[in-house]
Formats: C-alpha cells, structure tokens, sequence
C-alpha cells in the first residue's frame, strides 16, 4: 500500500496523502478507528474487509458515496462488488479486493483413487467420503476475504478522498502494484488481465489460472453480505469446531449453537433477526 500511496502523491500535485498503518482486524485496528471517529478525529480513509462494514455502519461511522460516484465508476469495478458494501441503498466503499475461491486438488492422487474432480457440491461431498477413506489423515482447506476502502465520518475534504480511493482500486500502475504485494485478486475489472495474474503458475506447474478466478469471483451471489457481529461468530465457530474436532461436540451442535449466539447477539443491538 505505501507503494501506491507514493505513486499517487508523485503524480496528484494538488491532493496529498498520508498513510497510517494500524494492526489488522481485531488486533487493535478496528478499535482505534471506532475511538477516532467517536472523537472526531478519524482520518478520512480506511481499508478494511467487506465483513466489517456492518459494524461500522451500525455505529454511523461511514458517509454514503453515492453523490461522489459516476456510473462510469461504477461501470469499472466488477458489479458483484458494489453489492458486497451497498446497505439500505447507499454506497459505503470502493472496492478494492476480492477473494474468489477456487478447489487445488492432487490430479495424482485422484486419478490413483479413482475421484473425478467435483463440480457440484454433491460430488464434492462423495469425493471427500472416498478420500477420506482411502487417507484418513488427509486434509482441505479453502479461503475467503476480500476489502474496500471507506470514507469515514468527519472527513473535510470528502471529494478528494474519494477520488483517491477510486485511484488506488482501480489505476492500473496502482493495482499492479497492489498485486504485487498480495492483497488479493483485484475488484477492478481491468486489473482481472494484469499480466502479474496472467502469467502461468510455477507452483502449479505451469497452469494460467487467472480466467478461473475470474469466474469465480464474477459468481459470487447477488445479494450476499455480512452481518454487523460477523467477527463475533467467526470466532464462536472456531471455539465450537475445535470441541467438535476434539470429540466434545459434534459439528452439527457447533453450527446450531453459532446460530443460535448469533440471532441473540444481533437482537442485542437492536436489529431484528429471525
């Protein structure tokens, strides 16, 4: 990030940034920006994952972009994105990055267990019972993620602010050099053919995966987003499946009890939840 943030003050005389780096997530990040805001002293940008708009917008802590936005901005970032930090018809970010998911699977050990690779989550639930079958201590694994970057509340000069945020997600010099240091697969539609991305993957012998992920993240569901105690469950779910794996519970119950902490932690805030 520092890196696009130089290149954008080289080439912009008339707007000058400052970038502050803070701990991520809740490692104390999330809390200085809700403490700066509260006191009026927030910075006018701030980079942070889809999952935790809710709870700052829940605090009325982020501004509407919509009277800052054209259709020919929008018309650049892929349209499942805009979904992702759109709430009650306003506009709370420029995307930045996304985090389509894709399976990596062993092309030998399949075709020595006899699985074709799945492609429906039916296949994948019979691919998984054969596999764990024929190597009871194999394991999976799968991502997820994605930020934006949100005018908070307070700012002076919202309009150049804006206008660097949509710089930084969506100039090509800037979103190559955001590649580079591995935030994500961009939401910018140009930035989807940026060579660093296109070019075949050593670690997967040679394969360009950029298209497939491409696909993915343009099949992201419309209409999906995050609730304000994303984080909140996140962390119940961890504490459930490790008693689960653990043999103290069953996945089932972890999944019944998250549910059910959930609904009861978002109607203490006094959002209805069914």
């Amino acid at each position: 990030m520092d890196k696009a943030v130089d290149l954008f003050n080289r080439t912009h005389k008339d707007i000058h940034v400052t970038l502050d780096n803070i701990p991520p997530g809740n490692r104390g990040g999330h809390g200085k920006m809700h403490a700066a805001v509260m006191s009026g002293d927030a910075p006018c940008l701030v980079q942070m994952e889809f999952q935790e708009l809710p709870s700052f917008l829940l605090n009325s802590e982020l501004v509407d972009l919509g009277p800052y936005l054209t259709q020919a901005d929008r018309a650049e970032f892929q349209q499942g994105t805009w979904d992702l930090v759109a709430f009650e018809g306003g506009t709370y970010a420029v995307p930045q990055a996304t985090g389509p998911v894709a399976l990596y699977n062993r092309e030998d050990l399949l075709k020595k267990w006899d699985i074709k690779v799945p492609t429906t989550w039916q296949e994948y639930r019979e691919a998984a019972i054969k596999i764990r079958k024929a190597d009871p201590g194999g394991q999976a694994s799968a991502g997820y993620g994605g930020s934006a970057t949100s005018l908070l509340r307070g700012c002076e000069h919202p309009e150049e602010a804006v206008e660097f945020a949509l710089w930084i997600n969506r100039d090509p010099r800037s979103v190559e050099t955001l590649i580079k240091s591995g935030y994500g697969w961009p939401a910018a539609i140009s930035g989807m053919s940026n060579p660093q991305l296109t070019k075949p993957s050593a670690f997967l012998g040679g394969q360009q995966t950029a298209q497939l992920f491409t696909d993915s993240s343009n099949q992201v569901p419309k209409g999906w987003v995050r609730w304000p105690t994303f984080d909140d469950t996140v962390k119940i779910l961890s504490d459930r499946f490790e008693k689960a794996l653990g043999g103290r519970s069953t996945l089932v119950d972890a999944l019944k009890a998250a549910e059910r902490r959930t609904v009861e932690q978002i109607r203490t805030k006094g959002l209805r939840a069914e």
